[in-house]
């Protein structure tokens, strides 16, 4: 039998460049998990996520954060994300098990790669890319949406002023790094 071993590679292999003073970086060390809903279990999600990471399920369109860096991301209304540090183990087992039949959770973690884009070019970047109004007054941080950028469905989670979160299928995550990179070319 042959002897082998199975090691983990992300999907941007730890890409990181700057761009003057701006910089795109992938993000590793976190699990995705997509919550959802049961029919009429908002009420026990949210008790759930009180009770277990401190935190309130977000309205849609916003993100909370929990305890041990968790960060919870509504993007409809029976549905959103949680993003936590990674640590080796099945993330939705881990989860599942302190909120059990709250909510239906699903690993998302070899699904979707993460980027940051992080620095003073970051909305002139995502303004040729996403047809949304990233202003502060309109998006302010914590805000949270799917939406499409250069034809590619994403999930924009803005951190900071000029700081965002941007999840695309890990299918099409070199694709997104390489439109990512030409726009911000484009304005530096």
């Amino acid at each position: 039998m042959a002897e082998f071993q199975l090691i983990p590679e992300s999907p941007l292999k730890g890409f990181s460049k700057n761009f003057g003073k701006t910089t795109l970086a992938e993000v590793n060390g976190f699990a995705l998990v997509a919550i959802a809903t049961p029919l009429e279990g908002e009420r026990k999600l949210k008790t759930a996520l009180k009770k277990h990471f401190g935190c309130a399920w977000p309205k849609v369109g916003q993100a909370a954060l929990g305890t041990d860096g968790a960060a919870f991301l509504r993007i409809q209304n029976d549905m959103g994300f949680m993003r936590l540090p990674y640590k080796g183990d099945r993330a939705d087992f881990i989860v599942e098990e302190k909120i059990g039949a709250a909510a239906y959770v699903t690993d998302q973690g070899d699904t979707w790669s993460e980027l940051e884009l992080k620095g003073p070019l970051a909305l002139d970047a995502l303004a040729r890319l996403v047809m949304l109004d990233l202003s502060l007054a309109s998006y302010p941080i914590g805000s949270v949406t799917r939406t499409l950028a250069d034809h590619m469905g994403v999930i924009l989670y803005r951190t900071g002023e000029d700081t965002f979160s941007m999840f695309a299928p890990s299918s099409f995550a070199r694709n997104f790094l390489h439109a990512v990179e030409v726009s911000l070319e484009y304005v530096s």
